[in-house]
């Protein structure tokens, strides 16, 4: 996205979510990936996204990762019933 635009970074997140969402609905897991965001200056990183195409003056907010989960669901974190946390 050109990182120009004000709401650049909101308009990549809301797509990516609409992508993550699509790919449920078709049994497909997915992850968001936010180090391209850091990287996409350094040298090494931004000549592999000209050779996919990404304009030099674009910024890459996110990735997607996608594809099939084993199965195994994390388990839920039991808490203690009465706890309090304060942050």
């Amino acid at each position: 996205n050109e990182p120009k635009e004000l709401w650049a970074g909101q308009d990549c997140a809301a797509a990516l979510q609409n992508i993550f969402l699509a790919a449920r609905s078709l049994g497909i897991d997915s992850c968001w990936i936010n180090q391209p965001a850091l990287a996409c200056d350094d040298p090494e990183v931004r000549t592999f996204l000209t050779t996919l195409g990404v304009p030099a003056d674009h910024k890459v907010y996110g990735c997607a990762a996608l594809g099939y989960s084993d199965g195994t669901p994390l388990s839920e974190k039991k808490l203690k019933e009465g706890t309090i946390t304060i942050v």
